[in-house]
Parts: structure tokens; C-alpha cells; sequence
């Protein structure tokens, strides 16, 4: 299901101004070594108002042919970090990933993940994946990505 991608939700807990949140288009590229997300091409939003038809969609795109931006960033110049985290686009280099966790570890933010779960329709804390990741012994981050139960 990955090499071809899937909708998430990004959480983003550490950022600037709080937390937030964006849906992405995620994938990991063909070589198993890299896990890329970004924007999708149709939006999340339904804006039809009364005799009006708009599109939710782009057809002429097919994120499956297109190189990602991530990628495009990685491979063009030398990257000194092993991930470019930005909330609706970037990638990270899976070799770096050391700790897989399901749900939110940390107390403190178990009632915001349930307040994002219950905005985008999923069931549970069981939704929420985190990669920890790094460079380092020392350094250690995480990401946050909320999807279906069939995927996490």
C-alpha cells in the first residue's frame, strides 16, 4: 500500500504555536529507503454551495508518476540531516527511524490526539503511529501520523 501512498494526517506536537495538523499524501519510494509526504492533490474540504459544482480533485495529476519534492530535495544536493520535517510536505530517511510506536506515548497529549482522532472521523488513540528518528545516539524526534485502522 505504501509504494503507491494513502492519505494521513501529519500531527505536528512540537512545532511553533502549538500543535497542529494537515492531511498529506504519503509514500515510501520504490528503493524501501526513503518515507515521503506531501500535499495532496485534492483537497479535504467540501465547498459545493446550492446550483454550484466545484472540484474536490485534480484528475490530471497522478501523484503515482510524479517525483516527489521530498526526494527531488534529498537527491539534489547533499543533505546534512537525515529528514526534512515540515508539516505538509518532506521526507525521512527510514534508516534513521528507531522506535516504532502505536498510539501516543506521552500522557500529556493523549486528550489532544483524542480531540484530532475525533475531528478527522478515526476511531482511536490506536490510529497514531510514531517514528522516532535521528542521526545520532543522542538525537531523538518523532514524528506523529494518524491513519485508518486498516493501515496502522
Amino acid at each position: 500500500i505504501l509504494h503507491h501512498g494513502t492519505t494521513l494526517v501529519h500531527w505536528d506536537c512540537e512545532g511553533a504555536g502549538g500543535s497542529r495538523t494537515s492531511l498529506v499524501y504519503a509514500r515510501i519510494d520504490r528503493s524501501c529507503g526513503t518515507f515521503v509526504w506531501e500535499k495532496p492533490t485534492w483537497s479535504p474540504l467540501k465547498t459545493t454551495g446550492l446550483g454550484t459544482i466545484s472540484n474536490e480533485f485534480t484528475l490530471s495529476v497522478n501523484p503515482e508518476e510524479s517525483v516527489p519534492q521530498g526526494l527531488i530535495t534529498r537527491y539534489k544536493s547533499p543533505q546534512p540531516d537525515c529528514a526534512s520535517v515540515s508539516l505538509e510536505e518532506g521526507y525521512l530517511d527510514l534508516s534513521t527511524v528507531k522506535e516504532i510506536t502505536i498510539g501516543c506515548s506521552d500522557k500529556d497529549r493523549e486528550v489532544e490526539l483524542r480531540g484530532i482522532c475525533k475531528r478527522y472521523g478515526l476511531s482511536g488513540t490506536d490510529s497514531c503511529i510514531g517514528l522516532m528518528y535521528g542521526s545520532n545516539l543522542s538525537d531523538n524526534r518523532i514524528i506523529f501520523l494518524l491513519g485508518p485502522p486498516t493501515l496502522s
